[in-house]
């Protein structure tokens, strides 16, 4: 490569122990020594930089490999670089409603979902006959359709909310839909404060929301009995909170508190399945029913 590059990047202070192992830049380098190391790290900080497009995989590769060579601090370095690009990168990697057509069912209640006018699955080979599924797969549709509902969850999530729910007493499929309305985006989206569960995602992540006076920006944060949960200044002000405050197309249920006046809500209590006002029928039975066998 050209060396005038390399040695621009090597200004860069992410991985500053590495790049301040050695100057040889001229030589082909191998993946084993020190020289080579150096010139590896000025690549990573270019990548990380924007110069080159960065990968996940060559983050965690470059990490390992300071690792072993005993650059401890400029591992650690890299790792904290890597979860901070990763976390600011959106789950969802599809388009939302496919979900809606590829379980037939309008999962949110929206008018705009594409099921309304054609309620075969998506793809070329959506209009073919469906013959019958299997209890495997009608236990699957139920869990994929529970997850689909709460937004960008990633089946990593949702399997750590479900083994929480099962380590409880009680009844587990109660206690799963006690959990999951419990996330803060999800206590957002129920207040209608949001038209949807993936706008009341990016409201929490953005920082407009607080819970008890203090600012919260994790979606994922269960709320308490009696917690407060209250939108900040800027966001109160925002026309799609505003025209999700005043729509008709969902209700709030029971057990929240709200004022749209001053855009504030109280938890009051842990809600059941019959509390929850799901657009379609939800069954957290068949749910503990795959997870039990799988």
């Amino acid at each position: 490569g050209n060396p005038a590059v390399y040695r621009t990047a090597s200004y860069v202070s992410l991985v500053t122990p590495a790049l301040r192992l050695t100057r040889r830049w001229k030589r082909r380098p191998s993946p084993f020594d020190a020289g080579s190391l150096s010139l590896y790290s000025s690549r990573l900080a270019l990548r990380l930089r924007g110069v080159i497009p960065v990968r996940p995989w060559s983050v965690k590769a470059e990490a390992c490999r300071l690792a072993k060579c005993g650059e401890e601090e400029g591992a650690l370095q890299l790792k904290r670089h890597y979860r901070r690009d990763e976390d600011s990168m959106t789950k969802r990697t599809q388009s939302k409603y496919k979900l809606d057509r590829r379980m037939g069912e309008n999962i949110w209640g929206r008018p705009k979902s594409p099921v309304n006018r054609r309620e075969y699955g998506p793809g070329q080979h959506g209009q073919r006959r469906k013959g019958k599924m299997s209890d495997f797969g009608i236990q699957l549709r139920a869990k994929q359709k529970l997850k689909g509902h709460y937004g960008d969850l990633t089946e990593k999530q949702f399997r750590r909310i479900y083994t929480e729910a099962e380590r409880r007493r009680g009844d587990t499929g109660e206690t799963l839909i006690g959990l999951l309305e419990r996330r803060l985006d999800a206590v957002v989206y129920r207040c209608k404060f949001t038209p949807t569960i993936f706008s009341a995602r990016q409201v929490v992540n953005h920082g407009h929301v607080k819970v008890n006076g203090i600012r919260v920006n994790i979606p994922s944060y269960t709320v308490k009995e009696g917690d407060l949960i209250e939108l900040g200044s800027k966001a109160r002000e925002m026309a799609l909170v505003i025209e999700a405050a005043g729509s008709a197309e969902r209700e709030v249920p029971e057990y929240l508190d709200v004022d749209h006046q001053k855009m504030t809500a109280t938890f009051i209590r842990t809600p059941t399945l019959s509390d929850v006002p799901y657009a379609v029928q939800m069954e957290p039975n068949l749910v503990v029913e795959f997870y039990a066998k799988n």
